[in-house]
């Protein structure tokens, strides 16, 4: 039954409406990364009653949809509790972090293989390479990195900056600038 076919009790909870407010309330935790677990949890349990309340009268598409973005929502709540966005820095250090131990793997391993590639031919001298500014220095059984140019270091910048949301620490643009629905 499809959860916007009214039926003598209103629409019912489909197993799709319980994944679309999962997904909702993941979203609006992610734009509330700074309230505590105790306050979140306050706020989940009121709005998830709140909307599955709304929901039986009215389908949980609509429900949610009435709501707004996950991100307005959180926008009303840093101004009611006076909190502001601040940037990700645990999440942007970690997707650095993995990005770095990804570059650094493939780069090791295309190095090792240019060192088997060497130890197996018989070649004694060595061999250079450059990958994504990695200078890498390959002789039989050996392999050095050296950073040859900001390439790297620049892309780590990028990913650092996009995955912590460093600009909201920019006044104008915080998300908490939302104006509340009327």
């Amino acid at each position: 039954m499809n959860s916007e076919t009214p039926h003598p009790k209103g629409p019912s909870v489909t197993a799709l409406d319980k994944l679309r407010l999962s997904h909702y309330m993941g979203r609006l935790r992610d734009s509330l990364p700074t309230i505590s677990g105790k306050a979140w949890k306050e706020i989940k349990q009121g709005l998830v009653s709140d909307i599955n309340e709304a929901a039986a009268e009215i389908g949980m598409k609509r429900a949610l949809e009435e709501l707004g973005s996950p991100a307005e929502l959180a926008g009303r709540y840093r101004e009611a509790l006076g909190l502001w966005a601040h940037p990700l820095y645990l999440r942007g250090v970690a997707v650095t972090g993995c990005l770095l131990a990804f570059v650094t793997g493939i780069a090791a391993s295309f190095g090792w293989g240019m060192a088997t590639a060497l130890e197996q031919a018989g070649a004694a001298g060595p061999a250079e390479a450059d990958f994504l500014g990695l200078g890498l220095t390959a002789v039989p059984g050996t392999l050095t990195f050296t950073f040859r140019s900001f390439v790297v270091p620049l892309l780590l910048l990028v990913v650092f900056v996009a995955a912590s949301r460093l600009w909201r620490l920019i006044p104008a643009l915080r998300p908490n600038q939302v104006p509340a629905r009327a």
